[in-house]
C-alpha cells in the first residue's frame, strides 16, 4: 500500500487543480477545501487568511482559471501526526495531504515513489526524509503543516491532546476540527 499511495499521487504535472489525498480512515467533520487552499495559497501578509475570505474571492477547486490567477506559497500542505518527532519540528501524516500539480511536487513524488520500490517500507518515514532534502537539480518543495487543531490525527483527537499539546482543547474538541486522520 505504501507503494501504492505514491504512485496515485505521481506524473500528474498536467492536472490543473489541487490534488487532496486521504486515507480511507479519516473522517471528515467539516469541507477541508477552503482550509487546504487558504494554506496553499496563503501570502506573507496574510499567513491566517480564513476559510471564509478564501470561499468569497471564489478560489475553490471547481474555479478552472485558479492556477492563472493565484501563484501557490507552497508544493504540499499535510496533516501532521506528531510535533518534535524523530528530529522533525512538524512528522508528516501520509494519510491526509494536498498537493498542488507543481514541477517541484511532482519531481518530488516520483523520488518517493523510486525510494518506495527500490528500499521498500513504510512509506510515512520515507515521506518525511525526502520532503526535507533538495530535490534533483537541488530544487526544494516548498511544504507547511495544516493547523492541528483544525487537522489533527487521530491519536491526538481521542487521546492524548489535553495532555500533551493543549489543556484547554477539550472545549474545542467539537466545532473546531476538519479532519480526523
Amino acid at each position: 500500500d505504501a507503494l501504492n499511495k505514491s504512485n496515485r499521487t505521481s506524473g500528474h504535472d498536467d492536472i490543473p487543480w489541487v490534488i487532496v489525498y486521504s486515507d480511507v480512515d479519516t473522517v471528515f467533520l467539516k469541507n477541508p477545501i477552503p482550509y487546504v487552499e487558504a494554506k496553499l495559497f496563503e501570502t506573507v501578509d496574510e499567513p491566517n487568511k480564513s476559510p471564509q475570505a478564501t470561499e468569497r474571492t471564489g478560489l475553490t477547486l471547481a474555479s478552472s482559471n485558479r492556477s492563472q490567477r493565484l501563484s501557490p506559497s507552497y508544493d504540499i500542505v499535510s496533516s501532521v501526526d506528531n510535533i518534535n518527532a524523530s528530529g522533525f519540528e512538524f512528522y508528516y501524516c501520509t494519510g491526509f495531504f494536498a498537493i498542488n500539480p507543481t514541477p517541484a511536487s511532482v519531481v518530488f513524488f516520483s523520488q518517493w515513489e523510486k525510494e518506495l520500490q527500490a528500499y521498500p517500507r513504510l512509506n510515512q518515514p520515507v515521506f518525511n526524509d525526502a520532503i526535507r532534502v533538495p530535490l534533483i537539480g537541488d530544487a526544494t518543495i516548498r511544504h507547511a503543516p495544516l493547523k492541528l487543531h483544525d487537522f489533527p490525527s487521530g491519536r491526538l483527537f481521542f487521546e492524548t491532546w489535553e495532555k500533551e499539546i493543549d489543556p484547554d482543547f477539550a472545549s474545542l474538541k467539537k466545532s473546531n476540527v476538519v479532519v480526523v486522520h
